[in-house]
């Protein structure tokens, strides 16, 4: 299955927030999500964080699991000095990733529904 394009919540000048996610368990599927309101806004160490993008990962029938199998998320390579995040298990995430080319890195995960992020 073809990667699914989320688009990005926000918008920044110079990043692309947009998301391709590649679900690879055909059972699953990823659909696009609002940002939740209540989301912190700041890193443990009072970083500031900028919440660009949502998406969760269910199975085909809709039925949503905090669980789900492996997937991968390619995105643009974040600006100069940001860390990458998510938020999930009820706190934010250091996320990490590895250079996937074309000016884009990739991250995996097994969580249903995880905001994403950079800060400082």
């Amino acid at each position: 299955m073809a990667p699914k394009t989320i688009k990005g919540k926000i918008s920044i000048p110079g990043f692309n927030t947009d998301l391709e996610v590649d679900v690879l368990d055909d059972q699953y599927e990823a659909y696009d999500k609002d940002l939740p309101k209540n989301l912190p806004r700041e890193t443990s160490k009072k970083e500031s964080i900028t919440w660009f993008n949502n998406f969760g990962v269910h199975r085909k029938n809709g039925t949503d699991e905090k669980t789900v199998p492996q997937y991968k998320v390619y995105l643009q390579k974040l600006p100069e000095g940001k860390k990458l995040c998510a938020y999930y298990n009820g706190v934010v995430n250091d996320v990490s990733f590895q250079d996937a080319g074309s000016d884009k890195i990739v991250f995996t995960l097994g969580i249903g529904d995880p905001p994403s992020g950079y800060y400082p």
